[in-house]
């Protein structure tokens, strides 16, 4: 049985798949206090940014967790300002274990989402970022064998509709299925 952020970022998968977003973000972190990234690209229509997570005792707050019953999550733009949480532009939907950021025409960079939380252990959370773009990239492996220790060959294309874009450079993250404490991180030697 998979564990609650394991479902969780499976649910993101699906999401993705489903929705026809584009997943920028499938991370799962802990906090008392972390914040995990999220790349907006420049031609996203919308972003779609959601945290879940397993305690059904801790309640969202867009303010500060002063209360060992709440965990609160903001998120700061590219510029590095907090969004203030009412602002216009992001719909935002709040569940039991969930809250949802939904922002129309997104500022292009790095966004952060912000968990924090007054209790002394540590919460489990996920955040998944989707965005509404009308370029994708499409990622094929070169075989479907990987041993320890070998590098793994991962074909990309990236397109703008219709337009294949060449001559960009790329980031892979990735996390063994038996250690799951975080991402490894892999830069691309070329692109192609």
């Amino acid at each position: 049985m998979p564990t609650d952020d394991i479902s969780s970022r499976i649910y993101n998968y699906i999401r993705g798949q489903v929705s026809g977003d584009s997943i920028v973000t499938n991370e799962s972190a802990m906090a008392s206090s972390s914040r995990v990234a999220c790349v907006v690209e420049g031609c996203a229509k919308r972003a779609t940014f959601t945290v879940a997570w397993a305690d059904p005792k801790l309640k969202f707050t867009a303010d500060r967790a002063t209360k060992s019953n709440l965990i609160a999550i903001r998120l700061r733009d590219p510029k590095g300002k907090l969004l203030h949480p009412n602002a216009a532009h992001v719909r935002r939907t709040v569940g039991e274990g969930f809250v949802a950021f939904d922002i129309v025409e997104p500022l292009a960079g790095k966004w952060y989402v912000e968990v924090s939380t007054a209790i002394e252990r540590h919460t489990r959370y996920t955040v998944g970022g989707f965005v509404d773009s009308p370029v994708r990239m499409h990622l094929a492996l070169g075989s479907h064998q990987a041993h320890i220790g070998k590098s793994i060959d991962v074909y990309a294309k990236i397109r703008h509709n219709k337009d294949v874009i060449s001559g960009f450079r790329a980031t892979a993250s990735v996390t063994r299925q038996t250690e799951l404490e975080g991402p490894t991180h892999i830069h691309a030697k070329r692109s192609t």
